[in-house]
């Protein structure tokens, strides 16, 4: 935790790109979350919530529209956009 806490001082600092502390597990814990009838898929507004949830405000509609209108979003799918 020190370490965690150490880098994100010297980011901030130094104006570098901040440390990730969310990763693949809770990637894949947020998608199992939402699809709780595991189907292996998501809609396109659970997808949505995703987005808000994670505060990843560089995914924006317009620059994954097909997704957006997709109704079954994979686990593969939202990995790779989130």
């Amino acid at each position: 935790m020190r370490d965690h806490i150490r880098n994100l001082m010297e980011s901030r600092a130094f104006e570098l790109d901040y440390p990730c502390l969310f990763d693949s597990s809770n990637i894949k814990c947020l998608f199992g979350i939402l699809d709780a009838s595991c189907c292996g898929h998501i809609t396109s507004e659970q997808f949505k919530s995703a987005v808000e949830v994670v505060g990843a405000s560089n995914i924006q509609e317009d620059d994954i529209p097909e997704l957006i209108n997709n109704e079954d979003i994979s686990f593969d799918i939202f990995l790779t956009q989130m």
